[in-house]
Order: C-alpha cells, then structure tokens, then sequence
C-alpha cells in the first residue's frame, strides 16, 4: 500500500536521524503510542458503559459481547450497540489488500517449523522478564488477565 510506504519510509527516515541505538525506538519515542486506542472498539465500551453495562478490567471482550444474555444479565444489547458490535467485526474480520498471503503462509511455515525453539526462547527471553517489567506487571496486575 502506497500511503503505507510513504509513512514507514517517513518512519525509518526520523529513526535513524533520532535513534543511535539502531532498531529499537526509545521509551520517549514509543510514549505516544502507549495512549493510542481503537476508535471503533472504544466507541463499543463507551455506549457500554452508559447503558450501565461496563466491562471490568478482568471481563473478555469477546465473551460479552458473543454471548450478552448469560449469568445476571438477560437484558439484550440495544440495537444501537449490537449494530456497532456487527460492524466491528465486519471490519476486523477482512484481511486488507495490502496483506501478501503468500508471504503470511511462508510465515506460518517457518513459525511452525520452529516453533518449539521460538518457544523455549520467548519463555526464558522474553516473557519472563517482560512480566517483570513494572508496566507490563501493573497492565497484568490490573487486568487479572494471566
């Protein structure tokens, strides 16, 4: 995609000007990033939360909203929410055309070719230091999502 070329070149260009350490952005450079959301989604929790329906931190997405009418609730989403839900997924649910399937099928190959090695390294590289990240801890901590 073009405009998406345009932006990673913009991108790489401003990285390499304002990054010494080569490919790896500075917590200041990815401090923007961390408030960005997604407007659809956020529009979904936010009729959520006024129709006195709101998600908890430790509540799946995907569950409300797959299956409104268990446990206490059996109230029915309004048709306001459930159309916002229907194109939410509409969208989401279409790979762009800017997307290689054949580059993504090689991926899947290679991924589980090794998987087991990439396992093994993300387990004693990765995640575990990672979850000791003080943020990623106060994200897993409040979320109760581990």
């Amino acid at each position: 995609h073009p405009m998406m070329d345009q932006n990673l070149n913009n991108h790489k260009m401003s990285h390499k000007m304002n990054n010494n350490l080569g490919r790896h952005l500075t917590g200041e450079q990815l401090e923007p990033y961390r408030m960005l959301g997604d407007t659809p989604l956020d529009q979904i929790l936010s009729m959520l939360d006024q129709e006195g329906r709101p998600l908890g931190p430790a509540d799946d997405f995907f569950d409300s909203i797959l299956q409104p009418n268990t446990n206490t609730n059996t109230t029915p989403y309004p048709p306001s929410i459930q159309q916002k839900i229907h194109q939410l997924f509409n969208h989401y649910s279409k790979l762009p055309p800017w997307v290689d399937l054949h580059q993504l099928q090689r991926g899947q190959q290679v991924f589980l070719r090794y998987s087991a090695a990439i396992s093994v390294s993300l387990y004693h590289r990765s995640l575990i230091p990672g979850f000791a990240a003080p943020r990623i801890a106060k994200v897993i901590q409040s979320t109760a999502y581990l």
